[in-house]
């Protein structure tokens, strides 16, 4: 892959009227990403804001002594205070004190929507333990193995800046109670980009849009593999569609009867190498979906295949899954089904005021893999067992998994409390809490519905985007998909390489 030498061209995305903000794990970026306009915003960037990177040289030592976050709410600064005092227990009040304060409506219009935003206003916002962990000068970071030379943990609480100076792209920073060891000369330089990052980051989550069929309807493209593969721009633009939607489309993928000299493992190999390894299961590197004689996996069938995620019964699930059609019944059904389950998360949790304690986010399910038999081989017998919440929740209560999968579901398990009466209670509310949940998966205006051809592809997020079959007529012709699964760590790992290289670093 040839590295990107010009920016990318996309299309700011809004969120649909009908699109409801659910925040993505920080597996992809951790922090909103430059350049592109959050969900129901102005319109305005970081990048085209008049008067942030211009025209400041010296920003004078008053907003070095005031850098706090707290000091908007509080009227003072929590850090000079605690280097005269020493009193480390009120500067960990204060400073619980200015995060709540954020909240409060009475603090002025974020700067990002403001076009007359400085940097002081954004240094004031950023706490300075955060900017001095952000340094990456030689004696912070070794300039070879790129790892740390420090531990955040060294950063004195009373740290604040004394002197900061604006140069070009860059802030310049000097620091008093620095961390032991390093000279009162020692400076950090942070780019106006990181400062932007880490106020966005103060400020709100990194933001998705949830999807029906009418908005996966109006906002789904195909990608041509064969040209996006080989252009950094346009597989930066595909897998960043992939981490806010969890459902992308390939077509111009290898076909058997086009290249009869190439394998079944082709298409789907030929994706890992770009976008990262195929993981390894018990079903292998790749698998087969098609219909078999005395199939141990209803996928291998001609029957229906309701709404489901892959190997739930593991501790750590896959996270990507790509499908590469080979073969296809010509009207003869097996039309690919997909949900996004965060949108149905969603609509779950909207009545509850306090989600963590919902019944989908807190009574385990459990999922089995159960094929024992002791006529056969060691090897081919498996019985893998795991428990999930059908919800999962980071700690700001932002859906961050689901875990549907019926046809894996082992049969229902008492939930282990001392009180029966309780256990029986929890256990009744999970049951009308899944009842509910699959009735809203199941509605035609939550399902986007294709058939997949020869030579197309899908990839999707297994953690995110549920999926089906509809049953298929095998006397119309054979259906054959080409599986595969890739971790998630390898996409997003590819994601920030080309979004760095996309901001010219």
């Amino acid at each position: 892959m040839s590295r990107m030498t010009k920016p990318l061209l996309s299309a700011t995305r809004a969120a649909s009227k009908n699109g409801r903000l659910v925040r993505r794990s920080d597996q992809a970026f951790g922090i909103q990403e430059r350049g592109r306009t959050p969900p129901n915003s102005s319109g305005s960037s970081f990048r085209t804001k008049a008067g942030y990177r211009g025209g400041l040289s010296v920003i004078n030592d008053d907003l070095a002594r005031n850098s706090c976050v707290g000091r908007r709410v509080t009227g003072s600064c929590r850090y000079s205070t605690a280097a005269q005092s020493g009193e480390t227990e009120a500067l960990d009040r204060e400073y619980i004190k200015g995060f709540q304060g954020r909240q409060n409506k009475s603090i002025p219009p974020s700067p990002i929507e403001s076009k007359e935003a400085s940097i002081e206003a954004r240094l004031e916002l950023v706490d300075p333990l955060l900017l001095r962990d952000q340094c990456q000068c030689e004696l912070c970071v070794d300039p070879s193995s790129h790892q740390k030379l420090f531990q955040t943990s060294d950063i004195p609480s009373a740290l604040r800046p004394s002197k900061i100076v604006a140069r070009g792209e860059k802030v310049e920073l000097l620091w008093d109670n620095d961390v032991f060891g390093y000279s009162a000369d020692h400076k950090t330089q942070i780019s106006l980009d990181k400062i932007e990052d880490l106020f966005r980051a103060s400020q709100s989550p990194k933001q998705l849009v949830t999807w029906d069929r009418s908005v996966f309807r109006e906002r789904r493209r195909s990608w041509k593999w064969s040209e996006t593969r080989g252009s950094g721009e346009m597989l930066y633009e595909m897998l960043r569609e992939l981490d806010d939607y969890g459902l992308v489309f390939l077509e111009a993928m290898p076909q058997l009867e086009a290249e009869q000299s190439i394998s079944s493992t082709y298409g789907v190999e030929q994706i890992g190498n770009v976008i990262g390894p195929l993981r390894d299961s018990l079903y292998g590197r790749t698998w087969d979906v098609r219909s078999v004689a005395n199939a141990k996996n209803i996928a291998y069938t001609h029957q229906y295949l309701g709404l489901h995620m892959d190997l739930l019964y593991m501790t750590n699930p896959p996270d990507f899954q790509i499908l590469h059609c080979l073969q296809a019944p010509i009207k003869g059904g097996g039309e690919s089904v997909f949900v996004d389950s965060f949108r149905a998360a969603e609509t779950m949790l909207q009545a509850s005021s306090n989600p963590i304690t919902h019944p989908l986010c807190t009574y385990p399910m459990h999922y089995h893999y159960h094929h024992v038999d002791a006529r056969t081989e060691l090897q081919n017998n498996h019985y893998y067992r795991n428990s999930h919440p059908v919800i999962e929740l980071d700690e700001h209560q932002h859906v961050i998994n689901v875990n549907w999968s019926p046809p894996f579901q082992a049969p229902l398990q008492p939930y282990s409390l001392a009180n029966d009466t309780v256990s029986t209670r929890r256990m009744r509310e999970w049951h009308q809490a899944a009842q509910e949940f699959s009735q809203i998966i199941e509605r035609p205006d939550m399902q986007f519905e294709y058939l997949l051809k020869p030579g197309e592809a899908v990839i999707f997020n297994n953690r995110r985007a549920l999926h089906a079959r509809k049953a298929f007529d095998v006397s119309k012709g054979p259906r054959w998909l080409k599986g595969a699964y890739i971790d998630g760590d390898s996409v997003w790992s590819k994601l920030r390489v080309l979004r760095e290289w996309s901001n010219g670093k």
